[in-house]
């Protein structure tokens, strides 16, 4: 589904900001796979 639809069928921004940003991979901001890579290379650091 894309942005567009989803705004359209009623769903809040706010929700729909949520889900982008823990999105993993799809088209958007994949700011929480980048937190979970982040984080993996942090650990794999200490």
């Amino acid at each position: 589904m894309e942005v567009g639809e989803v705004l359209q069928k009623g769903l809040p921004f706010p929700i729909l900001r949520v889900m982008e940003y823990l999105s993993v991979d799809r088209t958007g901001f994949l700011w929480g796979k980048q937190y979970r890579l982040a984080g993996y290379y942090t650990m794999a650091a200490l």
